[in-house]
């Protein structure tokens, strides 16, 4: 008769932030009301940009996995107002953009 150990699983420990009073893209409530950010899978954080030239706005993607920010191409994934994925070269260059404010944030504790 063998003995057998358990070994306990580290629990990761996380808080949600989710902003609900913010307008994007002329849409209230963009979490609920914008496809690509209502089907999110909550393992990512979400930001909304502008660019203070044209007035667009713009959400980018950071992937979390406990605790760590990363995207699966090791870059932040850029769409516009139509969910459309926005090449590296379209924004890389772009001077103009500012973060206007936080839509999702998955905080992990340490």
């Amino acid at each position: 008769m063998g003995i057998m150990g358990c070994e306990e699983e580290e629990k990761v420990e996380y808080e949600i932030y989710e902003n609900h009073i913010i307008s994007a893209c002329g849409i209230k409530d963009p979490l609920k009301n914008i496809k690509c950010l209502k089907e999110h899978n909550g393992n990512m954080n979400i930001f909304l940009l502008k660019d203070t030239v044209t007035g667009e706005e713009y959400f980018e993607f950071i992937w979390n996995h406990n605790g760590e920010t990363h995207n699966m191409q090791g870059e932040n994934v850029r769409m516009n107002c139509s969910c459309n994925t926005l090449s590296r070269s379209s924004y890389e260059q772009n001077k103009n953009i500012i973060l206007i404010d936080t839509i999702y944030l998955k905080k992990y504790k340490k």
